[in-house]
C-alpha cells in the first residue's frame, strides 16, 4: 500500500489546509454516493436475507457508499491523495480526487482522466496498479489505486547522504542498481505501449517494504502518435501558476509549455520543443535518476529556475566521477558511502552522462541499451559508455574470475598432493578406472534403445575419426535391423575411410540390393570398383586413388574424413605443406600458426591478429579457423567453399554479412559480441552442434529451425521468440538477459541438462516437466510455481529474487547439492529434510526455524542472514565451513562448538549471544560479531583468525580489520 511518510513542517501549507477542509466536504459525497446503486455488497446481501452479513463485508451504516475516507496522504496543485477503505473488498486503497472538479477547465479534467486511463492500461509489476475511476454525485472526479508501504527513492538517497548507517547497509549501490533496473523495466514496458512519462525523478519512485519498486505520478504521461500521425499536443501556452523562484522549489513538477521537473528534464523538454520529445527524453531523466543515485543530488542545480533551465539547455552538467576529487562533506567521511571503496564508479558515471547527452542522437537510443550497460557493470564488464583502456579491461577480467584463479591454483596443489600420496597405488587406480569406464559404456549401451540411435552415434564417431567406436555402433544397428540400406552405407563409409576398399564395396552393394535407388551407395560402389581395377595391391593404393577418395568425401560433405585422406597424400609430398606455409607468409601471416593434427586436419589460430584480408587462406583445406578478436576483418568472402567444421568469429565487431558461410558443413560457430550481425539466414541447413550468439543483436532465430544443435548461448540477445528451438536435441542452453516471453513452451521434450534463464520475464516452467536437468538457473524471474521440477535429478538450482513460495516439489531430491532461495517468499524448508546439500542460501526469507537441517551433511555454506531463525540446535555436528547469521536473532551459538568453520558472520545481530563456544572452532579464519560482544575476549588466541570486526563492509572481507588491529582498538577502549 502507498503509505507516504509525511515530513513534519513548522507551518501547514495553504494547499494542505484546503485539502483537509475539502476532506470533510468529500466524506459525504464519496462515502455516501460513490459507487453504482448507492449500496455496498454487504448491505445488498443483507437486504436479500443473508444469514451472516459479516462474512461478506465490514459493518457500515445502511446507505453508505463504497469508500470510507481515513485521512489525507498528500496534496498537489490540482489534486489530493486520500487514504480510504474500500467497503466492498475490505481493503485500504489510495483515493486521488481532483480538487474543485466542478470549477476545473475541460483541459484540466481531460488531463486528470488521461492520467488515470494511461496508468490503468499500463499493467506492469513496476507501475502502480489503478483499481477504479468514477465521478461522485457532486461532480468530484476520483480514482483509486494500490496503497504501498515504503518510501521514495529520494528519501533513501537523502538518508544515505546524511550518513544513516542502517540505510547505507540496506541500500548499497548493488541494490540501488537493481531498483534502477526495475524502474527501467517499467518505463521500457510503457515505451512498448508508446507511452512516455515525462516526469521521472527519485520522488516518483516508491520502494516498498518487501522490495517492490513502483513508478508513480503519470500525470504528465503522453501517448506518442503512431508513425505518420500528427502530434496534437499544444505547442504554446504558459505555466498554470506562478513559476517557482528558488532552486529548491524547482524540484516541483511544472505544468504548461514546459512540462516536468527542471532538474531532471531533457533539453528538448526544457525548451518546449514538443515535437522532439520522445522515449529518449525519458532516457535522459533515467540518467538523472542514476546521477542522483551516485551523487545523492540532482544532476542540475541552480539558485533559481532560469539558471537551472539555462544549464539544462546548454548541457552544463558536472560528471558524477568528478565528485571523487571534491572535499568530503558526508558524515561517513566518504564521497559515496554506498559505493565500492566509498567512491563513485567511473563506469556508472559514464553511463549517466551518456543518458544525459544534450543531443538525443548521442544518448542511449533504447532503455534496453541502457540496461545492457548497467548489467555489464554488475557483471564486472566494461560498459560501452566508458573509455575503458587495456588496464581497465584486464582488471575487470581478473575481478570477474578471481575465484576461478584461486580454485585452479588450489586444484593444482591438491592434484600434486594426491599424486604424491597415491603413487604407490597407480595399478589399483587403473583397474578401478577401467571398471568405471566399462560401467559407463554399459550404461550408454542401455540408453541406446533403437537401431537408428546406434547409427546416429556411429555417424558422429565417424566424423570424429573414431573408427573403432563407429564400427561397434553400426554393427549393433545392423544386428537390430539388417534390412536398412543406410546402415550398410554407413558401414561401407567406415571401411572406405580405413582404405578397406573390398569390404567397403561389399557393404555398398548390400545397400544397393536393399534400395537400388540409393544414390550415395551407387556413387561409392562405382569408385570402389575403379580403385580395385587400377591397383594390383589394395594395401598400397596409388596417390591418384587416394585423391579420388578425397574428392568423393568432399563431394559428400565428409570433411573430417577428407582431411585425413588429404593428409595421407600430403605426407608423401612435403611440397604441399611447404606451399601452404609459403602462401600464408605471403599474406603476412606467421606460417607456424598453421597446424596439422595426427589425423591430417589443418587448423589455423589467428585470434587477436591484426589481419584484415583473408584471401591468403584460399585453397588451404582448413578444418578449424579461429578469428576471435580480429576486429579488422569485415569480409568472409575468401572462406566461401572451404571445408571448415569449426569457425570462431567472436568479437568481430565490424562484421555484417555471414553470406559466404552458406552451404558450409560447420559443426561449431562462435559469434559472441558480433554487434553488426543481424541475419542468420546463411546458417540454414548447417549441421551445427554448437552455436554461440551471446551479446549480439540477433532476434530472429527462424533460420536455425531444423538444426541439431546440442549447445546454444543466446544470453544478452534481444531474442523474444524461440519457436525455432522446438525439437532440437539441446543439452545446454543459456537464455539469460533475453526477452523470451513464451514461457519455454518450445523447449518441451528437449534433453536439456543445463538451462539458464536468469533475469528474464519467464513465469511458467511447466514445459520443463520430466527434463533431465542437472543445472537450472532461474534467478530474478517471475516464476512462482516450481512443480515442474518434481522428480528431477537436479544438482544446482537458483531461485534468487523470485516469488517462489513453496519448495514442496524439491522433497526427496537427494541429487541436489546447491540451492539458492534468497529473497523468495518461502516460510518453511521442511521439504529439504535429509538432503545432502553442500550449499544452501536462505537470506531475506521468512523461515522461523531450520529443524529440517538436523543431521544434514552441509559441508560448504549456509546463509541464514536476515531470517527469523532463533535456534541453531539443528546444526550441531554439521561439517559447515561458511555460515552467515547477519541480522538474525539467534539466541545461542553453542551448537557451533567444534564445527570446522572458516567463515562466520554474526554482524548486526539483534541479540548478544555468549561467544565462548566459538573457541572450539579452531579453523576460524574470518569472524564478524555483534557489537559490543564483551565475551569476544575468549577468542583472543584463535590460532588461524585472519579477520575480525563488528561488520563486513559491502561483503568484502579484505576491508575487515585484522585481529591485531581489532584487539588494539579493543585495548584502547578499555583504557
Amino acid at each position: 500500500m502507498i503509505k507516504f511518510k509525511a515530513k513534519e513542517q513548522a507551518k501547514v501549507s495553504p494547499q494542505r489546509k484546503a485539502a483537509e477542509q475539502l476532506l470533510g466536504q468529500l466524506k459525504r459525497t464519496l462515502e455516501m454516493e460513490a459507487g453504482r446503486g448507492n449500496i455496498t455488497i454487504g448491505h445488498f446481501l443483507s437486504a436479500r436475507g443473508a444469514q451472516d452479513r459479516e462474512a461478506f463485508a465490514p459493518q457500515t451504516q445502511a446507505g453508505t457508499g463504497f469508500y470510507s475516507l481515513e485521512g489525507v496522504v498528500a496534496t498537489g496543485g490540482m489534486g489530493a491523495v486520500l487514504k480510504a477503505q474500500d467497503n466492498n473488498l475490505a481493503r485500504t486503497v489510495a483515493l486521488k480526487v481532483m480538487l474543485n472538479s466542478t470549477e476545473a477547465t475541460d483541459q484540466a479534467i481531460y488531463s486528470f482522466v488521461a492520467e488515470a486511463q494511461i496508468t490503468g492500461q499500463l499493467e506492469h509489476p513496476n507501475i502502480v496498479p489503478l483499481h477504479d475511476i468514477g465521478v461522485a454525485a457532486d461532480g468530484t472526479i476520483y480514482y483509486t489505486m494500490k496503497l504501498i508501504e515504503g518510501r521514495t527513492l529520494r528519501d533513501i538517497l537523502k538518508d544515505i547522504r546524511d550518513g544513516n548507517v542502517d540505510t547505507i547497509q540496506r541500500f548499497p549501490i548493488s541494490r540501488l542498481l537493481t531498483i534502477f533496473q526495475k524502474v527501467c523495466d517499467g518505463i521500457a514496458y510503457a515505451h512498448s505501449r508508446r507511452v512516455i512519462h515525462r516526469d521521472l525523478k527519485p520522488d516518483n519512485v516508491m520502494v516498498g517494504e518487501f522490495g517492490e519498486v513502483l513508478i508513480l505520478d503519470w500525470g504528465l504521461a503522453k501517448v506518442l502518435p503512431e508513425p505518420g500521425q500528427v502530434d496534437t499536443e499544444e505547442h504554446g501556452g504558459e505555466f498554470s501558476g506562478p513559476l517557482p523562484g528558488a532552486g529548491a522549489d524547482a524540484m516541483a513538477t511544472m505544468a504548461g509549455q514546459v512540462k516536468g521537473t527542471p532538474n531532471y528534464m531533457a533539453p528538448e523538454q526544457a525548451e518546449g520543443r514538443v515535437a522532439d520529445i520522445d522515449t529518449r527524453s525519458d532516457i535522459y531523466a533515467l540518467g538523472g535518476i542514476l546521477y542522483c543515485v551516485l551523487t545523492m543530488q540532482p544532476p542540475v542545480t541552480g539558485a533559481n529556475l532560469d539558471e537551472i533551465l539555462t544549464r539544462v539547455t546548454s548541457g552544463d552538467i558536472t560528471s558524477p566521477s568528478s565528485f571523487n576529487s571534491k572535499p568530503i562533506e558526508n558524515p561517513t567521511g566518504k564521497i559515496a558511502p554506498h559505493c565500492p571503496d566509498g567512491t563513485i564508479p567511473e563506469a556508472l558515471s559514464a553511463v549517466a552522462m551518456k543518458c544525459m547527452e544534450r543531443e538525443r542522437e548521442n544518448r542511449y537510443q533504447t532503455i534496453e541499451e541502457l540496461q545492457g550497460d548497467i548489467a555489464k557493470y554488475q557483471g564486472g564488464y566494461a560498459t560501452s559508455a566508458q573509455d575503458a583502456n587495456m588496464f581497465t579491461l584486464m582488471r575487470l577480467l581478473f575481478q570477474r574470475n578471481k575465484k576461478e584463479v584461486f580454485m585452479v591454483l588450489g586444484a593444482l596443489v591438491l592434484v600434486f598432493l594426491v599424486i604424491l600420496g597415491f603413487l604407490g597405488k597407480v595399478q589399483l587406480s587403473k583397474l578401478e578406472a577401467q571398471r568405471a569406464l566399462k560401467k559407463a559404456e554399459d550404461t550408454v549401451l542401455k540408453l541406446q534403445e533403437t537401431a537408428p540411435s546406434f547409427a546416429a552415434v556411429a555417424e558422429g564417431k565417424l566424423r570424429e575419426l573414431k573408427f573403432g567406436e563407429a564400427m561397434t555402433n553400426i554393427l549393433q544397428a545392423i544386428q537390430l535391423n539388417g534390412t536398412n540400406a543406410d546402415f550398410h552405407n554407413i558401414k561401407g563409409n567406415i571401411h572406405m575411410s580405413l582404405l578397406e576398399i573390398s569390404e567397403a564395396r561389399e557393404e555398398f552393394e548390400e545397400a544397393r540390393e536393399i534400395d537400388p535407388r540409393h544414390a550415395a551407395a551407387m556413387r561409392s560402389s562405382t569408385l570402389c570398383a575403379a580403385i580395385i581395377r587400377d591397383n594390383t595391391d589394395l594395401k598400397k593404393l596409388s596417390d591418384k586413388s587416394k585423391r579420388d577418395i578425397y574428392e568423393l568425401f568432399r563431394e559428400q560433405g565428409r570433411v573430417e574424413e577428407a582431411g585425413r585422406i588429404f593428409a595421407m597424400v600430403a605426407a608423401t609430398d612435403t611440397q604441399v605443406v611447404v606451399g601452404f606455409r609459403r602462401q600464408l607468409a605471403g599474406a603476412n601471416i606467421k606460417p607456424e600458426l598453421l597446424e596439422r593434427d595426427s589425423s591430417g586436419r589443418y587448423s589455423l589460430d589467428l585470434s587477436e591478429n591484426p589481419v584484415s584480408d583473408l584471401r591468403g587462406l584460399v585453397n588451404i583445406p582448413l578444418a578449424a579457423l579461429n578469428l576471435a578478436g580480429c576486429t579488422n576483418v569485415t569480409d568472409l568472402g575468401p572462406l566461401k567453399g572451404m571445408s571448415l567444421t569449426s569457425l570462431n568469429l567472436n568479437r568481430l565487431s565490424r562484421l555484417t554479412d555471414l553470406g559466404p558461410l552458406k552451404g558450409m558443413q560447420l559443426t561449431e560457430l562462435y559469434l559472441k559480441d558480433c554487434d553488426e550481425v543481424l541475419d542468420l539466414a546463411p546458417l540454414a541447413g548447417m549441421p551445427l552442434l554448437r552455436l554461440d550468439l551471446s551479446d549480439t543483436k540477433i532476434s530472429d532465430l527462424a533460420p536455425l529451425a531444423g538444426t541439431k544443435l546440442e549447445w546454444l548461448d543466446l544470453s544478452g540477445t534481444p531474442a523474444r521468440i524461440i519457436t525455432a528451438l522446438a525439437g532440437m536435441p539441446l543439452k545446454w542452453l543459456n537464455l539469460e538477459r533475453t526477452r523470451v516471453v513464451n514461457n519455454l513452451a518450445d523447449l518441451r521434450g528437449a534433453p536439456l541438462q543445463f538451462l539458464n534463464f536468469n533475469n528474464t520475464s519467464i513465469r511458467d516452467i511447466t514445459a520443463l516437466t520430466n527434463m533431465p536437468l542437472v543445472t537450472n538457473l532461474m534467478s530474478q524471474t517471475l516464476v512462482r510455481d516450481i512443480t515442474a521440477l518434481k522428480g528431477m535429478r537436479l544438482q544446482h538450482l537458483t531461485c534468487f529474487k523470485t516469488p517462489v513460495e513453496s519448495i514442496a516439489p524439491l522433497e526427496k531430491m537427494t541429487s541436489l547439492r546447491y540451492l539458492d532461495l534468497r529473497e523468495t517468499g518461502i516460510t518453511t524448508i521442511a521439504p529439504l529434510a535429509g538432503m545432502p546439500l553442500d550449499v544452501l542460501k536462505l537470506a531475506l526469507t521468512q523461515i522461523p526455524d531450520i529443524e529440517a537441517l538436523r543431521g544434514a551433511p552441509l559441508t560448504v555454506e549456509l546463509d541464514l542472514s536476515e531470517t527469523r531463525v532463533t535456534s541453531l540446535e539443528p546444526l550441531r555436528g554439521a561439517p559447515l565451513q561458511y555460515l552467515n547469521l547477519s541480522k538474525t536473532p539467534v539466541a545461542s551459538v553453542a551448537p557451533l562448538a567444534g564445527m570446522p568453520l572458516k567463515v562466520l558472520r554474526m554482524d548486526s545481530l539483534p541479540t548478544q549471544p555468549d561467544l565462548n563456544p566459538l573457541w572450539e572452532c579452531q579453523d576460524l579464519e574470518h569472524l564478524a560479531i555483534p557489537f559490543p560482544s564483551p565475551s569476544v575476549v575468549a577468542l583472543r588466541q584463535l590460532p588461524k583468525l585472519k579477520r575480525l570486526d563488528y561488520y563486513v563492509p559491502v561483503d568484502n572481507w579484505e576491508r575487515v580489520k585484522t585481529p591485531q588491529a581489532f584487539w588494539k582498538d579493543w585495548d584502547a577502549r578499555k583504557l
